[in-house]
C-alpha cells in the first residue's frame, strides 16, 4: 500500500509489547504496540490524529462513495473544460480552468 505524506503508519519504537502508542480520536480506544491486534497494527496518523484499524475499516464504505462521487465530478468537469485537483499545501479540493 502506498503511504501518502499526510498518512503515517504508526509503529512504536519500544520493543515492549503492549506499550501505549496513542488514543484513537474517533472511538477513544487506547492504541498499543501490538502487531497481533488488527486495530493496533493498522493504526494511522492522519493530520496529527490517531485512527485505529477498526475505525478506518468502518469508514471504508463511506470513503468509497465519496471516491465514486469525486470520479463522476472529475469526468463531468473534464467534459465542461474544468477539473478538480488537491492543493498539496492545504489538502483542499480546488477547481482549475482547463
Amino acid at each position: 500500500m502506498k503511504q501518502e505524506a499526510s498518512v503515517v503508519k504508526i509503529v512504536s519504537i519500544d520493543d515492549k509489547k503492549q506499550s501505549p502508542v496513542g488514543k484513537c480520536c474517533m472511538c477513544s480506544r487506547h492504541i498499543l504496540n501490538d502487531p497481533e491486534e488488527f486495530w493496533c497494527s493498522e493504526t494511522r496518523l492522519i493530520g496529527n490524529k490517531h485512527y485505529c484499524g477498526g475505525c478506518l475499516l468502518e469508514l471504508a464504505p463511506i470513503i468509497n462513495e465519496v471516491k465514486e462521487s469525486f470520479d463522476k465530478e472529475m469526468i463531468k468537469g473534464y467534459n465542461e473544460g474544468y477539473f478538480y485537483s488537491i492543493d498539496q499545501a492545504t489538502g483542499r479540493m480546488v477547481t482549475n480552468d482547463g
